[in-house]
């Protein structure tokens, strides 16, 4: 769990050599900068701030190097606190080999209450043990940009026994599919989404991969060389029934499944390189949707609606592409600046697509909202970064770290801030794949009057009447206004007289959800017709009094 750790103080010798300029004298031994310590639980993450003390009429800058064991923690990033203000030069920011480096000053005065936290740590620990931050290396400047002398002090880290998943949400019928190697060669594995109940699927001794639940959670998809070559099989839940879809001399890989399950896109070098394919369930009808010379792979099918992410160097690095499921209108939906993106997977409402990316060996993991394109990154690791997938309800996401040596399975909420480790095991485990459950029905209500119900998303959008007070209202759909604010769509039988009516939407931000709505589907708004009142409805302008 991600927490701010109590400051534990370790004197460290005066750092001398400072490279900013001249020597602030009246600020000499006044100014320091401590790292707290701390304690995290093997697979937990948490935030270790740096805390300056300044004695000089303000500083503005610093540069520092922190060096720590990496086989006990890992030092995920680095931020800038709060100390420097909002306006921030970041000449530098590398986490690597057990180093950490940041160079950072504020282009203007920071303001007197930002407080004394100047960078932020995050931290996971990865074996029992305690770990010293020790500061190798810094500098401090004023805001006239001469060097003051600074002290610097360590910290430590402390690693005790694993926190399992403390926090982490009981559901009975969670579970992932995933590949390891702990049995000597890739197999493919169940388990609880806790990470307990492990249980193994497929026995053979060649390699078995890349298995994807059906939308139902009956079946799963998956790849295996069995038969000389890497071929498409599917098998029930409990890995029995296995049938053999493709037959081609060329690879066939990374099934996905359509929404109702009816077909399979996959990736094939039939033609020559790789491309995206579709097929039907039963293996027949096989069809190529990409017509690229370069690399087209890892499809996956967006949730009710006919679209497919794939990753293509089409434009030279690996970018995220989305395309309708004909193949048609492919359109790039990241710009990552000659990293490569990797590994698509959609959130279950269909609003969004977490996605990696490798720079330099460093591994992101963002999420990027379908509508606008806005990215987000949830986590910087220091190693590679492998598939994600989602919860059934939208707040959960499984990916795969090798921050300790080999691959494993961690779990992080859909806003980066907790973290759990799943698997530990010196062979690899990786290609995780959440089991689709029926999440429960997302409801609505409001304790505040006038809470006006719309006939579509909008406020433009003619009112039909007001959110009865303290009520539970189904919500059936979700759609985002011109200026996407975020809209439910409510179960219109709840409300009387609704014959000319269509639909009936409420702005989200003016309700209370009682269960979790995010997995709730994105449905099309109705067409916007100017000047058209359905009969029943008003416009802000012809509202009646309120009584």
């Amino acid at each position: 769990m991600k927490r701010v750790l109590t400051a534990v103080l370790l004197a460290l010798t005066a750092v001398t050599a400072l490279g900013l300029g001249g020597y602030t004298g009246a600020a000499q031994g006044q100014t320091s900068v401590t790292i707290a310590s701390g304690a995290v639980a093997v697979g937990e993450t948490g935030v270790i701030e740096g805390l300056i003390t300044c004695g000089a009429p303000g500083c503005g800058g610093f540069s520092i190097t922190i060096t720590y064991d990496p086989a006990i923690i890992s030092v995920t990033s680095v931020e800038v606190g709060p100390y420097l203000g909002e306006q921030v030069f970041i000449g530098e920011n590398t986490v690597a080999d057990g180093r950490a480096r940041l160079v950072a000053a504020a282009l203007a005065a920071p303001p007197a209450e930002a407080g004394n936290v100047l960078f932020r740590l995050n931290v996971t620990g990865l074996a029992e043990g305690t770990a010293t931050l020790h500061i190798e290396e810094l500098e401090v400047g004023d805001l006239a940009g001469s060097a003051v002398l600074a002290t610097g002090f360590d910290g430590t880290v402390t690693v005790g026994g694993s926190v399992g998943t403390v926090g982490f949400p009981d559901h009975p019928d969670w579970e992932l599919v995933f590949v390891s190697e702990r049995d000597g060669n890739p197999e493919i594995y169940a388990m609880n989404a806790d990470g307990s109940n492990l249980r193994r699927l497929t026995d053979n001794p060649a390699p078995d991969r890349y298995p994807t639940w059906s939308p139902g959670g009956g079946r799963i998809a998956f790849v295996s060389e069995r038969d000389g070559n890497a071929e498409i099989y599917v098998m029930d839940a409990d890995g029995s029934n296995v049938q053999r879809l493709t037959a081609d001399p060329a690879a066939d890989m990374f099934p996905a499944w359509s929404p109702d399950g009816s077909e399979i896109a996959f990736v094939a070098t039939r033609d020559g390189n790789a491309e995206v394919y579709v097929m039907s369930a039963d293996g027949t009808n096989a069809r190529r949707l990409t017509t690229d010379p370069s690399s087209d792979s890892y499809p996956a099918w967006a949730p009710f609606r006919n679209e497919i992410a794939f990753v293509s160097n089409r434009g030279g690095a690996n970018e995220v592409y989305v395309m309708n499921s004909d193949g048609s209108n492919p359109q790039q939906m990241t710009n990552l600046f000659g990293a490569n993106g990797w590994y698509p997977a959609w959130s279950p409402n269909g609003r969004q697509l977490s996605f990696t990316a490798e720079r330099d060996a460093m591994g992101q993991i963002y999420a990027m909202d379908t509508d606008t394109s806005n990215a987000r990154e949830l986590g910087q690791l220091d190693n590679h970064v492998g598939r994600t997938d989602w919860s059934g309800d939208a707040l959960w996401i499984a990916f795969v770290s090798a921050r300790d040596g080999n691959s494993e399975l961690y779990v992080m909420d859909a806003s980066g801030q907790y973290e759990y480790r799943l698997t530990d095991e010196t062979a690899s485990d990786y290609w995780p794949d959440w089991r689709p459950i029926a999440a429960a029905p997302c409801l609505v209500s409001t304790d505040q009057p006038e809470v006006s119900v719309h006939v579509g998303p909008g406020e433009n959008r003619a009112i039909f009447t007001f959110m009865p007070l303290n009520r539970d209202f189904l919500v059936t759909g979700q759609a985002v206004d011109d200026e996407n604010n975020l809209w439910w769509q409510l179960d219109k039988t709840q409300f009387e007289d609704t014959e000319a009516v269509n639909e009936l939407w409420v702005k989200a931000d003016d309700v209370n959800e009682i269960n979790a709505c995010a997995a709730v589907p994105r449905v099309d708004a109705p067409p916007l017709i100017p000047g058209n009142t359905p009969p029943g409805s008003y416009t802000h302008e012809t509202l009646p009094p309120k009584a």
